[in-house]
């Protein structure tokens, strides 16, 4: 009998000792998954993210940088909201890759709506403090989702594991508007 699921382990160091943390074990139950599809789910998501950064650069001197900004924002907020709802792994693999197309297009074109806007003498400053914001995002979220997820648990008793997607594309409504 072949497990459903590998565990894959990631240690984060928690200023006192490391633990392992489970990574998406969570979705591949809740989604009856394989390791495999739960791999792809992060993998489709970069791949669709890098490859689509400078098909984004190249339409938006055709189409204007705000109206492409506003494109990636609503394809990030349907793959979030795809995401959210999906009860399988197909539906789970268009959502990802739909929120990595929307990605690859909202790192792109701020990077070019920073080059088209600020001083090249003052350029660097602002591309640090973009990437210092994408940083501590990165970070932060490893930390905070699990105290979210212990706290809507109290409040709840159970949250499936879509609420996080789920919140991600009231987030990218938010800022679309």
């Amino acid at each position: 009998m072949q497990p459903q699921f590998q565990l894959h382990f990631q240690y984060v160091d928690n200023w006192t000792k490391r633990r392992p943390v489970l990574i998406s074990q969570a979705i591949s139950t809740a989604l009856h998954g394989t390791a495999i599809e739960a791999l792809w789910t992060g993998t489709s998501f970069l791949l669709a993210s890098t490859v689509c950064q400078p098909n984004f650069l190249s339409l938006s001197d055709v189409f204007g940088r705000r109206a492409l900004l506003l494109v990636a924002l609503v394809l990030f907020t349907v793959g979030a909201i795809l995401c959210g709802v999906s009860k399988n792994f197909t539906v789970m693999l268009v959502g990802r890759c739909t929120q990595g197309i929307g990605v690859g297009g909202i790192m792109a074109l701020s990077e070019a709506l920073i080059a088209d806007l600020v001083p090249l003498r003052q350029r660097g400053n602002y591309i640090a403090l973009l990437s210092v914001v994408w940083a501590i995002g990165t970070v932060a979220g490893r930390f905070l989702s699990p105290t979210f997820k212990i706290f809507m648990n109290v409040l709840t008793s159970q949250v499936p594991s879509s609420v996080g997607f789920l919140l991600r594309s009231t987030l990218g409504v938010g800022f679309s508007i």
